[in-house]
């Protein structure tokens, strides 16, 4: 059975069917097997898909390709020349023009040939199930559910592709780069209990993050910031947290006129090798990129955040939030990871080779690349660039480790606890990660 997707490049874009019901396509994504494994990676052969949307209020009068430029993250002119000549494009089931203008409750569809990205391949652990609840360490790197580049590469689609469970529903959010404890419900009602508690505050959450330099203790902490405090042993931080862009999905510490909620977190040293600390966790509200951001306006970012630890932010990489580099951020064109600079990219922290996860042994040769199962697209971009030799590289296995694990998670009737990755020792060596 060929996999569905569930959200898109694009907030207004899902998929609601694969391509297996469009013409010319059904023997492509029927293809076995979906994966193939190389490199220490989880790789997917490319496959057909439908992106399938009805017309938004904001688009009427629209001409069809301008919004679909607009709205359709990583897609060029050049490509939506060549899929409405294709037939690809169309809006209530018939072949679309380029300069159709958009009316109400249309329905529009583009089927695609895609790419995911890979994923380390790493075991999904189960730390705990019983007849209501199933929670794994989450490894990182790996979305749970699908969006932007990732489908199959996902958690949510492991778990019912090859480890057969199904009718499973998330209780709470792990970032991407995240490891470490997700729980998942077996059943509607009690994912919603269990959402209800993640709500109301009802479950204690440690995180463990490896971060630049020395953290301080908290009986060293100043007073130089309304919103940095102490509070028993633990450093405070209460920025409140905001979008400084929703296409980029960058987080930052504003103002509530300028967009930010309440946000509170709590920072215990445990460690210090020298270079890095390691340092226990306690997000009290649940933003987005909350942890990284907090612990980016401390001055302490984590030690290869590839978002909160670069001198994109300006040269103390935004702490305090006080660089005038912060203020002309929010209005640069290069927010627009279209129009990225040169300059900014250079900034960019390099990473290198180097592995701290356990990775799964395949020793089975069927499970490796077989070029029979590959079946290119002579109108693909990604298919020209990949016999052009010009395609992207495979990410080193450290660009998708973050030094962020969700490490226990404590509930009035559970305590679930993860294993701690190789980053969490002192003695681990991370200078090749920074």
């Amino acid at each position: 059975m060929a996999a569905t997707v569930a959200t898109a490049d694009t907030t207004d874009f899902s998929v609601v069917t694969t391509v297996d019901n469009a013409a010319n396509a059904s023997e492509e994504s029927n293809i076995k097997p979906q994966f193939y494994f190389e490199n220490g990676l989880r790789k997917v052969y490319p496959y057909y898909f439908v992106y399938s949307t009805y017309t938004k209020r904001r688009w009427l009068g629209k001409k069809l390709k301008e919004v679909l430029l607009d709205e359709y993250r990583g897609t060029t002119e050049e490509a939506l020349i060549r899929d409405f000549q294709l037939k690809r494009i169309t809006i209530n089931g018939e072949p679309a023009a380029e300069g159709h203008v958009l009316d109400h409750n249309e329905h529009i569809q583009r089927t695609v040939h895609r790419h995911e990205l890979p994923v380390l391949d790493a075991p999904v652990d189960i730390v705990h199930e019983d007849s209501e609840v199933l929670v794994v360490n989450k490894p990182p790197g790996l979305p749970i559910h699908p969006c932007g580049r990732f489908n199959r590469n996902s958690l949510s689609y492991l778990l019912e592709c090859e480890h057969k469970r199904t009718g499973l529903h998330i209780v709470h959010r792990l970032d991407r780069m995240t490891s470490g404890v997700l729980i998942i419900g077996k059943s509607s009602q009690r994912a919603s209990t269990l959402s209800g508690l993640v709500r109301d505050r009802a479950v204690q959450k440690w995180y463990l993050a490896r971060v630049e330099g020395r953290f301080p203790e908290a009986a060293e902490l100043g007073t130089e910031d309304d919103l940095i405090s102490r509070e028993d042993d633990a450093i405070v931080c209460s920025g409140s947290l905001g979008h400084l862009s929703r296409k980029l999905g960058l987080q930052a510490v504003l103002t509530e006129a300028e967009g930010g909620k309440p946000s509170k977190s709590l920072f215990r040293r445990l460690s210090y090798n020298g270079r890095t600390s390691l340092v226990e966790c306690q997000p009290l509200t649940g933003r987005t990129h909350q942890l990284r951001v907090h612990l980016q306006y401390l001055g302490f970012p984590i030690a290869n955040d590839p978002l909160y630890n670069s001198e994109v932010w300006g040269p103390e990489k935004g702490r305090g939030g006080s660089d005038n580099f912060l203020l002309s951020l929010r209005t640069k064109d290069f927010l627009d990871d279209d129009k990225d600079s040169a300059d900014v990219a250079a900034k960019r922290p390099r990473l290198s080779d180097a592995v701290c996860y356990r990775l799964v042994d395949r020793p089975n040769p069927d499970q490796r690349y077989n070029c029979q199962h590959w079946r290119s697209d002579p109108h693909c971009e990604d298919c020209i660039q990949i016999q052009q030799n010009r395609l992207y590289r495979d990410p080193r296995h450290n660009e998708l480790v973050l030094f962020l694990h969700a490490a226990r998670y404590r509930g009035p009737d559970f305590d679930y606890c993860a294993p701690l990755p190789d980053w969490a020792d002192d003695y681990f060596d991370c200078s090749s990660f920074v």
